[in-house]
């Protein structure tokens, strides 16, 4: 079938293929409407054979956000792309607007996908065309973004640089949505220092932008950095040993979700939620989150998310003494972790898989385990970290058992 079509392609002449095509289009274009992005994607394809990449780019453009809907991110970002080369085609400039509206789409494609420089890529330039263009909005929405790939890349310093200027230019536009977050990424650096007064300031500020931005609903996700303020409030609560009030919080996270169609949020919520169980000592609360973690992570293709789901696992196994089985969890979650560079993730990882090792009584595997966690923390400037890891390296070494 597929060779008598190209057989039968071939024999008709350019001209009347791209008049053919634009007709399809145009058939396509009066009947589809929105009902599905594979059907816009065809219609896209047509006017693409036809000739008219501009037209072509818009509906790969319509193909993409519907897979978006879908959380079908791989297909998205292959629209998005078709659509890019589409646009480099058509003659004339592509509207600023539509460019910086395609960039930010993409970034936060790529950090679902953890695509780290694409997601870099990406902002760097949604950046200069606000800069160019004296837009405060794109400006602000870039920050955002680059604050949290900062922070994902574990470099504390930079994210915090990338903060303070996306909270300076986000309230000079009034956009609550990019102030709500880089208020709440000050609170969440904040709290890694364990700087306490200054992360309850910066998340008292970041909820007051997270609630105007919910009742503006400028853009269909303004809803959810209440979702994930409320975490950031939880693990406050943690470190201040309130345990009941981190409850509390995760319990709210996790109500407002459910009515979302957010799978990374909602496994953000299972996720804290899960490591909330394991501080109280209840493995198998804490396994069921995790395992409604690592179903979301394998439904909706999120690799970090089924990374940190078999971290949890090796937690939950360490709590129940089965050291070899929570090694190898451990160990599966730090190979993931690298692959997407996920560095303060990977150093947290190790850690889990040295104590396994250690408990378990293989003292060389532990030794070497906690090197490798020592010079991670010193990677990403965590000094304090890297001198425990040390530490416990050396304890390991001399063939000191676990205590």
């Amino acid at each position: 079938h597929h060779l008598l079509h190209q057989v039968s392609y071939e024999t008709v002449l350019k001209s009347e293929r791209r008049a053919a095509h634009a007709r399809a289009a145009a058939w396509l274009t009066e009947r589809v409407g929105e009902r599905s992005d594979e059907y816009l994607a065809i219609t896209a394809e047509h006017h693409a054979r036809a000739g008219a990449h501009a037209l072509a780019a818009d509906w790969f453009e319509r193909a993409a956000a519907m897979a978006r809907k879908r959380h079908a991110l791989r297909t998205d970002l292959q629209y998005m792309e078709r659509a890019e080369a589409q646009a480099v085609l058509a003659p004339g400039p592509r509207p600023a607007k539509r460019r910086a509206s395609a960039l930010f789409s993409r970034a936060l494609t790529c950090d679902a996908l953890a695509l780290r420089e694409e997601q870099a890529q990406a902002l760097d330039a949604l950046l200069a065309l606000g800069e160019a263009d004296n837009n405060g909005t794109w400006i602000a929405k870039a920050l955002g973004q680059k604050t949290l790939l900062a922070d994902r890349l574990g470099q504390a310093v930079l994210a915090e640089a990338l903060a303070h200027r996306g909270v300076a230019a986000a309230e000079a536009a009034d956009l609550a949505s990019s102030a709500a977050l880089c208020h709440g990424n000050l609170a969440w650096l904040a709290l890694g220092r364990n700087q306490l007064d200054r992360a309850r300031l910066s998340l008292d500020a970041a909820m007051r932008w997270a609630v105007l931005a919910r009742e503006r609903m400028v853009e269909h996700k303004d809803h959810i950095f209440e979702v994930q303020l409320l975490l950031i409030r939880a693990e406050l609560h943690r470190a201040e040993f309130d345990d009941e009030g981190a409850g509390v919080a995760l319990g709210q996270a996790l109500a407002l979700t459910l009515g979302m169609s957010e799978p990374r949020l909602a496994g953000s919520c299972r996720e804290s939620s899960a490591q909330w169980a394991l501080d109280r000592a209840e493995p198998a609360l804490a396994s069921q989150h995790a395992e409604a973690l690592a179903r979301l992570a394998a439904e909706f293709g999120l690799a970090v998310h089924a990374a940190t789901a078999q971290r949890l696992r090796a937690q939950c196994q360490l709590l129940l003494h089965d050291w070899d089985a929570a090694a190898q969890s451990a160990a599966a979650a730090v190979a993931t972790y690298r692959a997407v560079r996920a560095t303060h993730l990977v150093a947290a990882c190790l850690d889990v898989e040295a104590d396994a090792l250690w408990r378990g009584g293989h003292l060389s595997q532990a030794a070497q385990a906690f090197s490798d966690v020592a010079a991670v923390w010193a990677e990403v400037g965590q000094d304090a970290n890297a001198l425990a890891a040390r530490l416990r390296a050396a304890d390991a070494a001399a063939g000191v058992p676990d205590q």
